[in-house]
């Protein structure tokens, strides 16, 4: 669905970026981007991080995706959904990002 885009080293990039960092041993961190794309419209992206699987992370930024066109009035064509986990040994962070670039 998308091709991979070629970025000059050093170029500023605008983002969308969901993040999480956890000092909890143990405890299973996610960070979670979410697409939406309309039909006949343009898109959003949402984001959610936190304590918790990917499934609980997408399970709410779907959510958001949905209710984002919802009160726009927008036709949801297709969600693009990503998400990164990882399980904390002393200290650990995740992040999932959308680089915004125009051709």
């Amino acid at each position: 669905m998308f091709e991979p885009i070629e970025i000059e080293p050093g170029s500023i990039v605008p983002a969308v970026i969901s993040s999480v960092v956890s000092e909890r041993p143990g405890e299973l961190i996610t960070a979670c981007i979410g697409i939406g794309i309309g039909k006949n419209s343009h898109g959003m992206i949402m984001e959610h991080s936190g304590a918790g699987t990917s499934e609980e992370m997408e399970s709410e930024v779907r959510r958001m995706v949905h209710e984002s066109f919802m009160r726009r009035g927008l036709e949801l064509e297709t969600v693009v959904m990503r998400s990164v986990s990882h399980t904390v040994e002393r200290i650990g962070s995740c992040v999932a990002a959308v680089i915004l670039w125009w051709r």
